[in-house]
């Protein structure tokens, strides 16, 4: 997965522009639905289940209009966007390969329809990872995509140790979770629910995560269930990356590692002097950085950022 390692350098060297291969649906400038593919290296890791999460609900929220016949209570805060609010997968541009694995869908809230069906009213809950796999750049955001629209937005916020000790060891604030809201689902002929890692530029590109699940939502014309998104759409021009800046290295050759450790192998090195670059991430004691082509973690001490 090498070509994801320079994505933050999209618009900023030019050497690395042709890494990104855009999609269409002629498969030339806009992403389409990400075909099955086996697991990667860490794909459905073997740990314990996360323990049942209720829906969250807030009663102080201002209520979105009802149905008159629509039973009162509590407003379901989901992920996804209403129908309306849905943009296409085709306004985004993608890059090849993989950030990461959709692990899984189940069904949170169940409204007495048996296993095989689900209503309008049911929640969902998507689950899985996102990350660089090569250098384990952490990523902020993933999308939800079904029928080419984007139905929901989450964050990467959870602790996978799963991830961390298979993938990258900088990658353990790597999982994300979506609740979604069935009746907000739209119908095609294609029921796979497939998942998309946000990676910042100008504009912002989409990369897939390896897993899709299919959903059967029952057909009912409306639902009563009182819900509203926490996410707002974001559109691929509102992710900027990262700006260029100028670094001294301050040792003869300093290195640079696939992870913030010197256990970890050098990958590449970059000679003393200043350099032009981007600073991707920093955890501390080590950042990871861009000099054109070359990327790795350096010891904090061996740069400084050049007045």
């Amino acid at each position: 997965m090498g070509v994801y390692r320079w994505i933050f350098v999209v618009g900023l060297v030019a050497s690395v522009a042709a890494l990104f291969i855009a999609f269409s649906t002629e498969r030339d400038d806009t992403v389409s639905a990400p075909v099955a593919s086996s697991q990667i290296e860490v794909g459905n890791a073997v740990r314990e289940d996360p323990p049942a999460v209720p829906a969250i609900v807030d009663d102080n929220l201002e209520r979105p209009e009802l149905d008159i016949d629509a039973p009162a209570g509590p407003v379901v805060i989901v992920d996804t966007f209403p129908s309306e609010s849905q943009l296409t997968i085709q306004e985004w541009r993608g890059i090849d390969g993989s950030a990461g694995h959709f692990d899984r869908l189940d069904r949170l809230v169940a409204t007495g329809f048996p296993e095989s069906d689900i209503s309008p009213n049911d929640i969902l809950v998507a689950r899985g990872w996102a990350g660089d796999l090569s250098l384990g750049l952490r990523l902020n955001d993933v999308v939800l995509a079904r029928c080419n629209r984007i139905v929901a937005r989450t964050q990467v916020t959870l602790d996978r140790p799963d991830v961390a000790a298979a993938v990258h060891p900088n990658l353990l604030r790597s999982g994300w979770e979506a609740q979604l809201f069935a009746g907000d689902l739209p119908s095609c002929g294609d029921d796979n629910l497939s998942a998309w890692a946000v990676i910042p530029g100008s504009p912002a590109r989409l990369i897939s995560l390896v897993g899709r699940h299919a959903v059967d939502v029952a057909g009912f014309a409306v639902t009563d269930v009182a819900h509203v998104s926490a996410q707002t759409v974001i559109r691929p021009d509102a992710y900027p990356g990262p700006l260029e800046a100028s670094f001294d290295i301050l040792a003869t050759v300093a290195n640079m590692r696939r992870c913030g450790s010197t256990k970890c192998p050098v990958v590449s090195q970059v000679a003393r002097g200043t350099h032009s670059g981007v600073l991707l991430e920093n955890n501390g004691s080590w950042s990871l950085l861009a000099f054109g082509d070359r990327q790795g973690w350096l010891f904090n001490n061996l740069y400084r950022r050049a007045q």
